[in-house]
């Protein structure tokens, strides 16, 4: 069940860290650890919860239960997701990096938060 905004969901991280931006960033997306969106289907070290700007020190989500935008439909619970270059979640083909599973479904349309549990890599 996709919501429109971030308010009506909740995470339950159970670890952090702490990034050096390196780009301006916004809230609830994917980063890696040099502090930028990670290429379309790469590795993302976690999900930040507040946005900045390059210099910024930000923790980020890196382990649990975390709310990410999304960039495309999430069509089922559970679906492997990638990020996309700019840093929104969207479902994982081939041999790209799974940076999460769907918790929530969404439609891809509009501004949109799903909660999704991280996956270690």
């Amino acid at each position: 069940m996709a919501k429109s905004s971030a308010y009506y969901l909740q995470s339950l991280v159970t670890s952090t860290e702490t990034v050096r931006l390196a780009a301006t960033v916004a809230t609830n997306r994917f980063i890696n650890r040099l502090g930028v969106y990670p290429a379309s289907g790469a590795y993302a070290a976690g999900v930040t919860q507040q946005a900045g700007v390059t210099g910024d020190r930000r923790t980020i989500d890196t382990d649990g239960i975390s709310i990410v935008e999304v960039g495309a439909a999430i069509a089922s619970i559970d679906l492997p997701l990638t990020s996309d270059a700019t840093g929104k979640a969207r479902p994982a083909t081939g041999a790209e990096i799974i940076n999460a599973r769907a918790l929530d479904t969404a439609t891809g349309t509009g501004v949109e938060f799903i909660r999704v549990k991280l996956v270690s890599s």
